[in-house]
C-alpha cells in the first residue's frame, strides 16, 4: 500500500509537470486569434460588454492564454477589480504560480489595491533568476502608477546589489518629465560618470531643460558641487549657451 502510494504520488507530479510544460510552451491557436481578433474589433466599436464576455468565456477555458488577459484587464481596470484580481490569480495558478507569471499579472494586482502586489515586490526582490529587464518593467510599471516610495525602495536595493546605477537614466527622464529637474541632473550625472560611451546623450538631456533663470541656478550648483570631469563639461556648455564665454573658457 505504501508503495502503491508513492507511485501515485510520482504519477501526480509527473502528469503535473508536463501540463505545466505544455501550457509554458502552448502557441495561441486559430480559432482562439479569430475569436480575439472579433472582440478586439467589437472593443472599437465600442462595444466592451460584449467584448468582455467574449474575453472572459476564452479565459475560463484557457486561463493561461495572456492574449486574452490583457485586453480583458484594460475593460475591467475602472469596471470590475474584484473579477479582474480572480483573472489574474487564475493566471498565475494555470503557471503553478512562477515567478513570470506573477510579473506578468503585478501590473493588474497593483490596479486592484489590495496586499498581492506588495507581496510580488517583496518576492521579487530577492530572487537572483530575475533578469534586469524584467526589474525595469516593475520599476516602469510602479512609476507609471504613482508608486514613487516602492520605486525608489527598490532601486536602492538594485543599487546595492546590482549596479550603483541601476535605472538611473530612466529615473532621470521621470524627473525631467515631472519638473524635477535637480533630481534629474544628479541621475543623469551619476549614469553618465558610469557609462561614458553615453555622456552625449546626457548633455543632450540636460542641455533640453527649459533655460529658466531659478532652473539653470539650480542646476549649476550642481554640477559645480560634483566637481568630475562631465560635470565641468555640461557647465562650460550651459555657460556658452547663456553668453558666459568668459566662465566657460575657465572650464575648459
Amino acid at each position: 500500500k505504501k508503495k502503491a502510494r508513492i507511485l501515485n504520488k510520482l504519477i501526480y507530479i509527473i502528469l503535473l509537470t508536463l501540463c505545466t510544460a505544455n501550457i509554458n510552451s502552448y502557441k495561441i491557436t486559430v480559432q482562439q486569434k479569430k475569436t480575439i481578433n472579433h472582440a478586439k474589433s467589437l472593443e472599437k466599436s465600442g462595444l466592451k460588454n460584449e467584448a468582455e464576455k467574449i474575453y472572459t468565456d476564452l479565459l475560463m477555458e484557457s486561463p493561461y492564454l495572456k492574449e486574452a488577459l490583457m485586453p480583458i484587464s484594460l475593460i475591467l481596470k475602472n469596471k470590475n477589480i474584484k473579477k479582474l484580481k480572480q483573472l489574474a490569480m487564475n493566471y498565475q495558478s494555470a503557471y503553478s504560480n512562477s515567478i513570470k507569471s506573477k510579473i506578468e499579472t503585478f501590473e493588474i494586482l497593483l490596479w486592484t489595491e489590495n496586499q498581492i502586489w506588495k507581496n510580488i515586490l517583496d518576492e521579487i526582490k530577492f530572487n537572483k533568476s530575475i533578469e534586469d529587464q524584467e526589474f525595469e518593467l516593475i520599476l516602469n510599471i510602479l512609476f507609471k502608477n504613482n508608486k514613487i516610495n516602492e520605486g525608489l525602495s527598490l532601486i536602492n536595493h538594485l543599487r546595492e546589489t546590482k549596479s550603483p546605477d541601476f535605472f538611473a537614466f530612466q529615473l532621470g527622464i521621470f524627473y525631467s518629465i515631472n519638473m524635477e529637474f535637480e533630481k534629474a541632473t544628479k541621475e543623469y550625472l551619476l549614469y553618465a560618470k558610469l557609462n561614458n560611451s553615453k555622456r552625449n546623450i546626457v548633455r543632450n538631456r540636460i542641455m533640453a531643460f527649459p533655460d529658466f533663470e531659478t532652473i539653470s541656478s539650480k542646476v549649476i550648483n550642481i554640477l559645480i558641487n560634483d566637481k568630475s570631469s562631465i560635470s565641468k563639461i555640461l557647465l562650460a556648455d550651459i555657460y556658452i549657451k547663456r553668453e558666459k564665454y568668459e566662465a566657460a573658457y575657465k572650464l575648459i
